[in-house]
């Protein structure tokens, strides 16, 4: 699960590098920013939970041995 968030994060950071170039020839680059934008804001918050659920709970049981 963690290879899966790391491969989104650096997809959404490459595509917004690429909105950011063309930004000025392309006029659908806005849309695709605030739609990348909107839906990083909705999953940064479960995918935040996913990794400190899951460091947690090996903290959690290295303690316990």
């Amino acid at each position: 699960m963690k290879i899966n968030i790391m491969t989104g994060i650096a997809s959404t950071i490459l595509w917004l590098v690429w909105c950011f170039i063309n930004r000025n020839r392309r006029k659908h680059v806005r849309k695709c920013f605030l739609s990348l934008t909107f839906v990083n804001l909705f999953l940064k918050d479960e995918a935040i939970f996913y990794l400190v659920q899951t460091t947690d709970e090996k903290e959690s049981k290295q303690k316990l041995l």
